[in-house]
């Protein structure tokens, strides 16, 4: 129709492609159109990976669960192999995230503590994120650090430099990383999210 702007949402795409992100095209008066579209990508889909508790409710300031990000681990994981022999943690057998904990653990994506226990229900740090990010992507950890709350001593400097340098994780506005600070639902959805190049 004349003067309508074509754009991804209103041009009929064949299932399986995507038009490039946000391409548009304003249809000129009294002539008919023909959009011929050469860059067309096949989509992969893309499966949920973020556990939820079936309210309803995402909860995005609540700090996410030490069981949260095994699920999410397993979930993200072509791979769903336990290597060797899981580890038996005390507080884990009945417990909604068993498999996933098995299989990070065997993986050494995380650890348990010395007492044995998991704490799946424990929240986890933004450090301990930047940890946990940076063994599962496998990433280098070299680089400097640019945050003024943590030092080249600190015990999680390497992988808070090598998240930051990838993007998957951010500091803030002050320049701090705010390392023991627990990591919120909505911050662990938006790291994965840029880890995994989601669209």
């Amino acid at each position: 129709t004349t003067g309508t702007m074509l754009t991804n949402a209103n041009l009929q795409i064949p299932n399986g492609y995507r038009l490039l992100q946000n391409w548009n095209h304003q249809a000129s008066a009294s002539a008919t159109l023909t959009v011929v579209v050469s860059q067309l990508q096949p989509t992969t889909t893309e499966l949920p990976f973020m556990p939820t508790n079936g309210s309803g409710k995402f909860n995005p300031d609540t700090p996410i669960t030490r069981g949260e990000v095994a699920q999410i681990l397993y979930n993200l994981s072509k791979d769903k192999s336990v290597q060797g022999i899981a580890i038996p943690y005390l507080d884990t057998v009945f417990g909604p995230y068993k498999q996933a904990i098995d299989f990070v653990s065997s993986k050494r994506y995380m650890q348990g503590y010395p007492d044995s226990t998991f704490k799946e229900d424990a929240p986890i740090t933004r450090a301990e994120m930047a940890v946990v990010l940076s063994k599962f992507y496998k990433l280098e950890l070299e680089g400097e650090n640019s945050f003024t709350d943590i030092k080249q001593t600190y015990w999680a400097y390497p992988y808070v430099v090598q998240v930051s340098r990838e993007n998957m994780m951010n500091g803030y506005p002050d320049g701090t990383f705010q390392p023991k600070n627990n990591c919120t639902r909505a911050e662990a959805a938006t790291m994965f999210h840029a880890a995994e190049n989601r669209t």
